[in-house]
């Protein structure tokens, strides 16, 4: 019984002494936020913008950067409402951070090579403006940006055409660049359209809906040697479903012509030379080229794989054939008599689903849908045979990695942003490492002449760019 009064005892000072504690620190902060405010509201009048005096800037740092650097102005008389508040650096305005009356804090613009700042602060009559004596020396460097699509705060999106302030999308996942007009990128929604984005209008529309080409699912597109046709891949069940779809530039890319009917159709590839078509089915992972002739599609081999794509080197010499549920890339080179492609070899990983940058089988990766071979500029300074690069995208990496003809494997975009949380995946733009993240990407287009990358970001149903920020 003693023992059983003195833990009662125990257990009621130890509630006392965490109550007592409890209080303590509530009061404590009561106490720290009343006399932040007074001191604020002391600040706030002391620095209010005075409209009969002078805007002047002293300083700023640091004194170069790139896009997203953090930069701070000091001066005086800039007031502490941030709304009447705007900074504009090399003529681009500069978001706008916080203040505290003599300092302010912004992030740099993208393009603001130029280098200016000023800022200008008004109330309802008066407008005030000053400019820094030196200039930012402004640092280009390769970031990613968002082109087009939003989600509201919710997590909300809708589908619909417009400008690319306006337009959304749902389900984006594969890309691919007019030959003839690199203004014109057209791109594949899952289970809905094909549409077209205008960069030189800035504008999004439909041209194709799953119900007026007969569609079930497009999965990829590709291009005829002329550049004036564009081929969709359907995969659909049943021997006469929809396989293959024309679209042709003459009926600017709006009339479904139907070329081959066959079941469970993922992909549609052309050979870069010689201008063979190649389409492979999930079923019983067959491989097959047009026959123009015959008009109808030969046989032209077999794969371990069953949902596959065929993605040619622009040499037409060989193809990159992987699978989004495979952790394998294979190599394959192309036999130019019988026009079919030799049996593949694994590449890069097959040692199952992961994340490992590294060479050959040592590499691993997760969920490939689609890549692009780029020039590289250092290799044919080396006068090596081989001059691209295949720039691969990851849904399950949520990333883009790159693989050199040797079969080296390093990631070049995404994944970044480690402070924020646990995820590797997220909606943030920035440099390349560091910074972006995206989620679910699916597809990736590159466009030569401007040096610039596209992605279908699918889960953030966006499309993101990846270039020099000018």
């Amino acid at each position: 019984m003693k023992e059983d009064f003195f833990n009662f005892m125990r257990n009621e000072i130890l509630k006392k002494r965490r109550f007592n504690a409890f209080l303590l620190s509530v009061l404590t902060v009561f106490f720290i936020a009343f006399i932040s405010c007074e001191t604020n509201d002391k600040d706030a009048v002391r620095k209010e913008f005075d409209p009969s005096k002078e805007v002047v800037i002293t300083g700023f740092s640091p004194d170069s950067g790139s896009a997203r650097s953090k930069m701070f102005l000091y001066g005086e008389n800039f007031g502490m409402d941030t709304t009447k508040i705007s900074i504009y650096i090399g003529g681009k305005r500069a978001p706008l951070i916080g203040c505290d009356g003599e300092c302010l804090y912004c992030l740099v613009p993208a393009g603001s090579q130029e280098g200016t700042i000023e800022v200008r602060v008004k109330d309802d009559f008066t407008e005030k403006s000053a400019k820094a004596e030196n200039r930012f020396k402004y640092v280009s460097r390769t970031i990613v940006s968002t082109l087009c699509g939003y989600t509201t705060s919710e997590g909300k999106y809708e589908i619909k055409d417009g400008t690319f302030e306006e337009c959304g999308f749902g389900a984006p996942y594969w890309l691919s660049l007019d030959p003839k007009n690199h203004n014109h990128l057209f791109l594949l929604e899952q289970k809905l359209s094909l549409r077209l984005l205008d960069m030189e209008k800035r504008m999004a529309t439909t041209l194709v809906t799953v119900g007026e080409a007969n569609w079930t699912q497009p999965r990829t597109l590709a291009w005829s040697l002329t550049g004036d046709t564009l081929y969709v891949a359907n995969d659909q069940e049943g021997e006469t479903s929809v396989g293959i779809t024309m679209l042709t530039r003459s009926t600017g890319f709006k009339v479904p012509q139907t070329l081959v009917f066959y079941r469970n159709i993922n992909h549609v590839s052309v050979n870069p030379v010689d201008g063979t078509v190649f389409y492979s089915t999930w079923w019983a992972g067959e491989l097959f080229r047009y026959d123009w002739k015959q008009k109808k599609g030969v046989h032209a081999g077999n794969n371990s794989l069953l949902e596959y794509h065929v993605m040619f080197h622009p040499t037409g010499n060989y193809a990159y054939i992987f699978s989004p549920w495979n952790s394998a890339i294979q190599r394959a080179t192309y036999n130019w008599k019988e026009k079919t492609l030799d049996t593949p070899t694994t590449f890069v990983g097959g040692g199952g689903d992961g994340y490992v940058d590294g060479v050959g089988t040592a590499a691993q990766v997760r969920t490939p849908y689609q890549g692009v071979f780029v020039k590289n500029e250092k290799y044919i300074n080396e006068g090596k045979e081989d001059i691209y690069d295949f720039y691969l995208i990851e849904a399950g990496n949520h990333c883009i990695r790159i693989i050199t003809p040797e079969g080296k494997v390093t990631t070049f975009a995404g994944r970044g942003s480690k402070g924020l949380d646990n995820n590797t995946w997220g909606y943030v733009d920035g440099e390349l490492r560091k910074e972006a993240r995206f989620r679910d990407p699916w597809g990736i287009e590159y466009d030569e002449e401007t040096k610039t990358f596209y992605i279908a970001d699918m889960s953030n149903h966006r499309i993101r760019m990846i270039a020099m920020d000018e």
